[in-house]
């Protein structure tokens, strides 16, 4: 039921942009509206990406599950190449008839509904049957979790490396704005050649990882990560 949400929730809010996007809007909408889509896809997928890896851990082995993430990041990343590909075509106004901001808008309208089916497939999830614990209130289940978490230095200290990795992988992207100042090009013209690069390099990535933790375990993959 979260990833039916969650996913639901990103297709709802791309709906909104795309909204803002075809109709007559205003600029200050348009900008709110693309920021807060933004803000709304990166929490909810860290909720879907967590919710994902709990259904597969009740639903497969270690090794299973290597496999599974071997070819869900082998493959899906390769879509991602076809996509900003098509992205740059459109952003660059190669393809006739669609120009800005309706070319801008169309990205979103394509990936309203990628999002609307995974929400539709998270439904047919048949999970393994675990012993359920009595329910607490919301503060006390919050209040614990912290608690517990900042409790174990490992743990601590694992949530901040991942926070400077995630800070700095939202950063290599917003880099990618200063293609004029860097080469001289406007970023349109860049954007989706930067991106096929970037998703084709972890589709190698991906795949072999996945391959070294189907084989070495999951530690092993994590050391060449």
């Amino acid at each position: 039921s979260v990833l039916c949400f969650g996913y639901a929730a990103v297709s709802a809010s791309m709906a909104l942009v795309c909204a803002v996007v075809f109709l007559p809007a205003p600029t200050w909408l348009r900008i709110t509206a693309v920021i807060g889509q933004g803000l709304i896809l990166g929490v909810l997928n860290s909720v879907n990406v967590l919710y994902v890896m709990r259904c597969l851990a009740r639903g497969t082995t270690e090794v299973g599950r290597a496999r599974a993430l071997k070819y869900a990041f082998g493959l899906g990343p390769v879509a991602a190449v076809l996509g900003s590909l098509s992205a740059q075509a459109l952003l660059a106004e190669k393809v006739p008839g669609i120009v800005y901001p309706f070319n801008f808008g169309l990205l979103y309208l394509v990936a309203l509904p990628c999002m609307a089916v995974c929400a539709w497939v998270a439904r047919g999830m048949n999970l393994g049957v675990v012993a359920t614990e009595p329910a607490e209130s919301l503060p006390n289940f919050l209040r614990n979790s912290v608690t517990t978490f900042i409790g174990d230095r490992r743990l601590a200290t694992a949530w901040i490396a991942y926070l400077f990795w995630y800070c700095t992988l939202g950063g290599i992207t917003n880099l990618s704005l200063y293609t004029r100042e860097a080469v001289g090009r406007s970023p349109l013209e860049l954007a989706g050649i930067i991106m096929a690069l970037r998703f084709g390099l972890k589709a190698l990535a991906g795949f072999g990882l996945g391959s070294v933790a189907a084989r070495f375990g999951a530690f092993s993959a994590m050391l060449l990560t």
